[in-house]
Order: C-alpha cells, then structure tokens, then sequence
C-alpha cells in the first residue's frame, strides 16, 4: 500500500512545476527558460513545505511501537523516503528537464482539444472566482468551514471504530497454567474441569485439546 500511494507522491512535485512553467508561458508569452526560472522562484518554497509537512506526519509512524508500529512502520518509511526523494527531483531534475525537453504549446482554435481547452479554462476561472470570493469574506469562510467540522464530528461519533475489525470466526482459546512438575494427572484433571465449564456455557461447544 506505501509504493502504490507513493507512485501518485512522487509525482505530484514534478506536475506542480510542469504545470506552473506551461501557466506562464501561456499567460505572459515567456520562453521556456525564463519561465522555468520565475516558476521554481514561485514554487520553490511550497515544494520545501510539502516535503516537510508530509515528512513529518510519516516519520513519527515509523517509532511506533506494538501491533500499530509493526503494521504502519514499513509504510511510513516507505513514504517518508518517497516524498523526500520527489522533493529533490522536482527542486532539480524537473527543471533542468523542463528546459531542455518542454516546448512552447500550439493553440488550436478548433477540434476536440480547443473545445476541452475552453471549458477546462472556463471551469478554472470560476474556481478561482469562487476561491477569491472566499477569501474576502473571512467570516463566510470561517462559517462553512466550522459547519463542515461540527459535520466531520458528528461522523466520528456515528462511524464505529477500531483498529481491526471486529471479526467472530466462533472459536475461543483457553490456555491453563500449572507448577512447574504437575503430574500427568492432575493436568488432566484441571483440564477436565475446563471442559465441563465451557460445555456447561453452551451445549454448541466443541472441544479440541492441543
């Protein structure tokens, strides 16, 4: 489950620069070389910042100890070392690519991609519009956003929880202690208490010495 979550995070680094150089040169008309340059100056930071937040969530996994820590251990390193190795590459690599591999793109103005350019542009702008709006109506924000917690909290309380399901295969262990040099005897007579005990709880009881 850790390689296939980290095959979509080591990723995402990459496409935010990608992303951000094809942005400018589409918006300012820049050559691909000044626009690699104003986008890692842009994006540098909240790449860093990624790195660092998702680091620190995973890497405390990894000390955990228990049934928990065995379980999440391998996975949390696993991410941890993914999502630092993105970082770099996209702090890097991705633009030392970008310069030498990305072209300028041609815009048609008719077929399927020119209808899907518009729209996709169309639905990004009202995005930023409603994103915008948000932002200047603080208290509107803090609003839908408090109603989205007392929601999230009423969930917690609603959705049983446990750390592995609880699952009923109908079966119960017992394990009998002695001193140390009891007899065969008496091991077996303890044992036959045990049976009459559980037989006597239900009369469905099969029993199976091992």
């Amino acid at each position: 489950f850790g390689l296939v979550l980290a095959i979509g995070i080591v990723v995402d680094d990459a496409i935010i620069v990608i992303e951000n150089v094809e942005r400018i040169m589409h918006e300012k008309g820049a050559t691909v070389k000044e626009a690699t340059i104003e986008a890692m100056n842009e994006v540098s930071g909240p790449l860093v910042a990624i790195v660092l937040v998702l680091s620190a969530v995973f890497v405390p996994v990894s000390f955990m100890g228990g049934m928990t820590g065995a379980m999440y251990q391998q996975f949390a390193i696993t991410i941890a070392v993914s999502v630092v190795i993105s970082g770099l590459v996209a702090l890097t690599l991705t633009p030392a690519l970008t310069v030498l591999i990305f072209r300028k793109p041609e815009h048609k103005d008719t077929g399927f991609f020119a209808w899907f350019d518009r729209k996709f542009d169309s639905l990004t702008n009202k995005y930023v519009s409603g994103a915008a709006f948000f932002v200047k109506h603080a208290t509107i924000s803090l609003c839908a956003f408090g109603v989205v917690l007392l929601l999230l909290g009423g969930l917690f309380k609603l959705t049983p929880t446990s750390m592995i399901p609880d699952e009923d295969q109908g079966i119960m262990m017992t394990s009998v202690m002695l001193d140390s040099g009891s007899s065969l005897t008496k091991t077996e007579g303890v044992m036959d208490k045990m049976e009459k005990l559980i037989l006597a709880g239900s009369k469905y009881a099969y029993l199976q010495r091992v």
